[in-house]
């Protein structure tokens, strides 16, 4: 169980409410129904809140996701729920009996509140305060509608106590969405700016960020007897983070998606050039296997048949545990990595480099290697057809992203279609710099190489560790160089 503002979550609950009777042999029989995981919910005092469990269990039968890693889509519903069974309990009053001004304060309190570390940021923006009260609005509704605590809750008209009003959204790819009801006094929407796929430079930092931390990073294992444990666990952190942050690049694939990778799925990676991944945001259990290049191959046996492997041996040897299971990212202790562990760390990597949640997460490198993916089948298509941007029409444009959503995992191609533009700004005038580009993409992997091995030669504390680390200080002008000179070809 894992516990946090006032719910925790509770792996493998049985919710069977369902009997029937055969007359055959006159018994009765039950369909079982197992959650993988739900939560259970407290008042600030302690007490359960029966109301919202249960209708967790309501959201889980009307196909709400659940995991026992981290209770699934029910997590993201708890948590907005929470917000408002702590103004209840502040305002002593029932979720059935608020009022249309006692709820429209609850919006004020959620706009209201600041962040900690930074108290002139608001805590969360418009979207956000209206996702948290679409959760409440629809927990009320519940009440008034299958539980019938009161008929006069929570509707659009002037006879209910929490006033609603219609409202109709569609985008580009859901032109024909359905109304849905909404409260009346909302905060507008925020225009959020699209994220970018991560700038070289803010990637580089990352890299130098996951070595150095790792290195300076006081070891906390229960197991750590020596100084050689501690070196043992500080390599495979190192290796493990360069491998993550690797592994987002060459991939394009999903945090989640790298926390499920398996160790026996993966054994034969480097003589097939092939990669089997869990494909997530689908109904059912999806795996998708992608080609990758030989040294990703390569880093990604060598971490799991040396320093994984080492640190499984000694922590075996000193507690007698066999830990790992199939998970290739692992934690100190032998535990298998979750996505939230997974984006804690990358987050203290961003941290240390310098850069802001803002400015950089995991998913940015997915965009990163999307675009890259698209402009590259691009290329490819107008090379073999003919064609020139004027002439590409929409039909032209999802048969490139088809191919592309194999890769990424989309179920739709027209999901990618905002990559289209991104993927012409990467092109630019790509006959005449593509060998300009090739150089670009050399050097980058040469910094990368030669920041983890920088790395490595201050742990050893050997002498020339200034002279690589002017090679890289003299490859970063080349770098930028080459860049400035793309970028003046392409106006």
């Amino acid at each position: 169980m894992t516990d946090e503002g006032g719910f925790t979550l509770i792996r493998r609950v049985d919710t069977t409410h369902t009997a029937s009777y055969r007359q055959v042999d006159g018994t009765w029989s039950s369909a079982e129904e197992i959650i993988a995981g739900t939560f259970s919910v407290r008042w600030p005092d302690g007490l359960p809140c029966t109301l919202v469990e249960t209708y967790l269990i309501h959201r889980f039968r009307a196909g709400a996701t659940s995991r026992e890693v981290d209770g699934g889509s029910l997590r993201a519903t708890v948590s907005k729920i929470s917000h408002l069974v702590r103004y209840c309990w502040d305002i002593q009053t029932d979720f059935w009996n608020l009022d249309d001004e006692e709820y429209f304060q609850f919006i004020c309190l959620l706009q209201s509140e600041r962040r900690v570390k930074t108290p002139y940021v608001p805590k969360r923006d418009g979207n956000s305060v209206r996702a948290i009260s679409a959760a409440c609005i629809d927990l009320l509704r519940w009440l008034q509608d299958e539980l019938r605590f009161r008929k006069d809750l929570v509707g659009c008209g002037p006879s209910y106590r929490i006033k609603l009003i219609k409202s109709t959204r569609s985008s580009k790819h859901h032109p024909h969405q359905e109304d849905s009801s909404v409260y009346h006094r909302l905060p507008p929407r925020d225009i959020r700016e699209p994220k970018r796929p991560i700038p070289s430079s803010y990637r580089n930092s990352l890299w130098e960020a996951a070595s150095s931390m790792s290195r300076t990073a006081r070891i906390r294992a229960h197991w750590v007897t020596d100084s050689r444990d501690e070196e043992l666990v500080t390599e495979f952190l190192v290796n493990r983070r360069e491998l993550l942050l690797y592994l987002l690049e060459a991939t394009g694939a999903r945090p989640g998606e790298l926390a499920r990778l398996s160790v026996l799925a993966n054994a034969d990676c480097y003589k097939t050039r092939k990669l089997k991944l869990v494909t997530l945001k689908r109904r059912r259990l999806v795996y998708r296997v992608i080609d990758i290049q030989p040294d990703v191959a390569m880093r990604l046996e060598l971490f799991v048949h040396g320093y994984r492997a080492g640190l499984l041996d000694r922590i075996r040897q000193e507690t007698g545990l066999q830990r790992g299971a199939d998970h290739v990212f692992i934690g100190i202790l032998g535990e298998p990595m979750h996505e939230r562990t997974m984006t804690s760390d990358f987050t203290r990597i961003a941290e240390q480099a310098g850069l802001g949640r803002v400015k950089s997460c995991m998913s940015m490198f997915r965009h990163r290697f999307i675009t890259k993916q698209v402009a590259i089948h691009l290329k490819e298509y107008l090379s073999e057809n003919s064609l020139v941007r004027a002439l590409m029409t929409e039909v032209d444009y999802l048969s490139i992203l088809k191919k592309i959503s194999a890769i990424t995992g989309h179920k739709s191609p027209q999901s990618l279609l905002h990559y289209i533009d991104l993927a012409w700004d990467e092109l630019g005038a790509f006959d005449r710099i593509e060998t300009a580009k090739k150089i670009e993409a050399a050097i980058d992997s040469t910094v990368v190489r030669l920041i983890s091995l920088i790395g490595d030669i201050k742990t050893q504390g050997r002498r020339k560790c200034s002279d690589i680390e002017h090679a890289v200080h003299t490859l970063k002008a080349l770098q930028t160089d080459v860049l400035d000179a793309l970028a003046k070809a392409t106006r």
